[in-house]
């Protein structure tokens, strides 16, 4: 089940990520949010023990994903491989941060030099990145598909 786990935690790193946008540029900008996202994800994931960061992240995560992993467990044994597709809604994700910053919700803990730290490499970091295991490798092929898919 560590595609449930690596899904939630890519949930958790793209509200994060249009968070850290939202309250410091004060717009959604789809370009900033690609090389953000990667760095986000590269940071945790690079890190010796990333574990801990993955749970951090997760823990962060104010939109509830509940993705029905019990259901799952029922239906599928850990030895069976299978495939879901899931349309990760962008916007819908963007408006709930929005109205959660309306609200005060969200701490503005968030500065343009951490925001902007890195992304002018980030691509060519991401691009010659190989994770460490099947987690990092599952996680950058769902952040991949992401963007790639992004209008």
């Amino acid at each position: 089940m560590d595609q449930l786990i690596a899904l939630k935690f890519v949930l958790s790193v793209i509200e994060e990520t249009i968070k850290s946008i939202l309250m410091v540029k004060k717009d959604f900008n789809p370009e900033l949010f690609r090389l953000v996202l990667k760095k986000n994800v590269y940071e945790i994931l690079s890190d010796e023990d990333y574990t801990v960061g993955v749970e951090e992240i997760m823990k962060k995560a104010s939109i509830s994903y509940d993705l029905g992993k019990d259901k799952y467990d029922e239906d599928i044994s850990e030895e069976e491989e299978f495939e879901i597709e899931i349309d990760i809604p962008i916007g819908g994700i963007v408006e709930s941060v929005m109205r959660m910053i309306g609200r005060g919700e969200v701490e503005d803990i968030y500065n343009d030099r951490d925001l902007m730290r890195d992304t002018g490499i980030i691509g060519n970091i991401w691009e010659s990145w190989n994770p460490s295991d099947d987690f990092g490798n599952t996680s950058k092929g769902m952040v991949e598909y992401l963007l790639g898919n992004m209008g």
